[in-house]
């Protein structure tokens, strides 16, 4: 077994990463908005962001494949600064500052985190 597997086991439609269970769109959601990133050097998503959340650091892990980082940089942003919509009052800085917005669309970065941090019951 890869090294991949172990972090994306499929068992009945679902997929578990960073030991947290997924839905099959919510993995394919993740993974298409981390693939259209640009990966820029200095990520104006996340110097906008004013939680300092560093959504670009989180986007890097999930192209790396790293879905165990990526969700823990996820929950400790949540827990440090809040929801996305509460820590910047909904202004949403971090994707009007996308360089890919000049391109097509601004990466997705509050879905990215709300499928990472989503909890039942929360």
């Amino acid at each position: 077994m890869d090294g991949v597997n172990l972090l994306n086991e499929k068992e009945e439609n679902n997929y578990f990463l960073g030991g947290k269970s997924m839905d099959t769109t919510n993995y394919i959601i993740l993974k298409e908005e981390a693939s259209r990133c640009l990966l820029c050097h200095e990520p104006p998503c996340s110097t906008a962001c004013p939680a300092y959340k560093n959504p670009a650091g989180i986007i890097m892990s999930l192209r790396m494949d790293n879905y165990k980082v990526a969700v823990k940089k996820a929950e400790k942003a949540y827990f440090t600064a809040g929801k996305c919509q509460v820590a910047c009052d909904n202004k949403m800085y971090c994707q009007k500052s996308c360089i890919r917005g000049k391109i097509d669309r601004p990466i997705r970065i509050k879905m990215i985190q709300e499928i990472l941090t989503y909890k039942e019951g929360m």
